[in-house]
């Protein structure tokens, strides 16, 4: 997801509490949920598993939205959707072609847009980028904010460097816009698409979660919120962004292999999925065997030509800041927050040095069993309860000039215009090899994953901490501030228009 560096030096005071026992929750360590309690979040956790309800989710007019993550190779969100949406995107580009064709583009001055008949200018207005378009309303023909956005050194970026550390927390905090036209002090019509809107809302958010969010992604500054208000007499300002859990920064996911035309090659990312954390070994033993079979060796962590690779991948996962936020915190949040708050929070959904955030809207826990307290669990454990757990959130996907559609059929039906983006949308992973057949909505728009733990529980059955079974699981979790629309992006209060959604808690799929 692509955020820049940013470094905020306030002494030791905020570096993570030593971790013992790796089950346990540690106060006021990496892992403790308290995290969540801050000046503009305040908060008082129930940490009585039986208080937790197995089921919950925020309300359908705070259900998040899909849109792209806005990639920062194609310019973020200075690309030109609409003009490329007929193409395969996912042709394999050089950095140097990527650059000729997502940065180096002519921009249109004011006399060139006025010198059009209104018919032309209609048309090319509304295949231009969501930022040139709001530059255009803003009346501002030097195009400030997509220069800021439109960086040609990002061409050469991974694929997977983007926006959506912007993308989910504004999908949590604002409902889905309507597609709007507006007119500019010229006279100039300019029509913006669900995804434009989406767009603006989270460049608009864009350098506020860097500036957050940075700091933590260097290992700085895990949790603030309200437990570091004054150092030395002066007072610190509560940060917009809190955290549960660390970021790993290390590689330890491989591809797959598939079938696509016939022939097995490798997908672009490994799927998890029903993977036990106990089974993972095998799993890389047999990626080396296939990578070596198929001459494919990939970037950014150990070769499958090395001799120790198995024994360097299984380091990698073993790292503590790998291991990933504690299963007995995590579930701690999604009963508090989803359970009794009905309020939506925001995870990086992958484990290891890829960055994809996800908001969470809903959850739904069921008991396996209960045993004894083996020897890896917390201090002080009496029980340890197995748990199973589907989280769903709203996923990234491609863009769209109605992507506006509610995104719950089971509530409010499947609108027609909608399904037509929808199959070109999902036509587009068939070619790609990622699908075998149509998918059925709301595949790719909303997504779910399936968590197994052990949660360790004292005799009062309060939480002291947990264990994954699951290879799968949320590498941290974490909430922003809310924040107005202000500054370059004040006339947003004029053009965002949300969808009005019904009352009521979704009752799912």
């Amino acid at each position: 997801m692509g955020i820049a560096s940013f470094v905020l030096v306030l002494g030791s005071v905020f570096l993570a509490a030593p971790e013992g026992n790796a089950s346990k929750i540690t106060a006021g360590g990496v892992d403790d949920p308290r995290s969540f309690d801050t000046t503009w979040h305040p908060v008082n956790y129930s940490w009585h598993f039986n208080a937790l309800p197995l089921q919950g989710s925020v309300e359908n007019k705070h259900i998040p939205w899909a849109d792209s993550y806005w990639p920062m190779q194609r310019g973020g969100m200075s690309y030109r959707w609409r003009e490329f949406q007929d193409r395969n995107a996912e042709v394999p580009l050089s950095a140097t072609e990527r650059k000729k064709e997502f940065f180096q583009v002519h921009r249109y001055t004011r006399a060139e847009l006025l010198r059009m008949s209104p018919g032309d200018r209609r048309e090319r207005v509304a295949s231009l980028s969501p930022l040139e378009k709001f530059s255009i309303l803003n009346g501002d023909y030097d195009y400030k904010l997509v220069n800021k956005f439109s960086n040609p050194g990002n061409a050469a970026l991974s694929s997977w460097q983007g926006y959506c550390h912007a993308w989910a927390p504004v999908s949590l905090h604002y409902p889905e816009p309507n597609p709007v036209a507006a007119t500019n002090p010229d006279g100039i019509e300019v029509a913006f698409g669900s995804s434009d809107i989406k767009a603006i809302m989270i460049s608009s958010y864009a350098e506020r979660v860097k500036v957050s969010f940075s700091s933590f992604m260097n290992g700085i500054g895990r949790r603030i919120g309200n437990v570091f208000k004054k150092i030395g007499g002066s007072t610190i300002p509560d940060p917009d962004a809190t955290f549960v859990g660390q970021r790993c920064a290390k590689r330890f996911l491989y591809p797959t292999t598939k079938f696509k035309n016939g022939k097995e090659v490798f997908s672009d990312y490994g799927d998890p999925a029903g993977i036990m954390d106990s089974e993972y070994r095998s799993v890389v033993e047999s990626f080396r065997d296939k990578a070596l079979a198929l001459r494919f060796f990939p970037e950014g962590g150990p070769s499958p030509t090395d001799p120790g690779f198995v024994q360097k991948v299984m380091a990698n996962k073993e790292d503590p800041a790998c291991r990933d936020v504690n299963a007995g915190a995590f579930h701690i949040v999604i009963g508090n927050q989803l359970g009794l708050m009905r309020e939506g929070f925001l995870i990086d959904k992958t484990r290891d040095v890829e960055v994809w955030n996800q908001p969470v809207f809903r959850y739904d826990s069921g008991i396996v069993g209960w045993s004894a307290p083996d020897a890896g669990a917390s201090p002080g454990t009496e029980r340890v309860v197995h748990v199973k757990t589907r989280l769903y959130f709203a996923d990234d996907t491609d863009y769209g000039w109605a992507f506006w559609y509610p995104t719950l059929p089971s509530v409010f039906g499947i609108s027609s215009p909608f399904t037509g983006e929808y199959e070109r949308y999902q036509q587009f992973l068939i070619r790609e090899g990622d699908l075998t057949e149509p998918g059925k909505y709301p595949e790719g728009i909303l997504d779910y994953a399936d968590y197994e733990y052990k949660i360790d529980l004292d005799r009062d059955g309060v939480i002291l901490g947990g264990e994954w079974i699951t290879f799968d699981r949320p590498d941290f979790l974490w909430l922003f501030r809310k924040t107005g629309f202000s500054g370059d992006y004040a006339k947003l209060n004029w053009i965002y228009h949300p969808i009005e959604l019904p009352e009521g808690q979704p009752v799912g799929f």
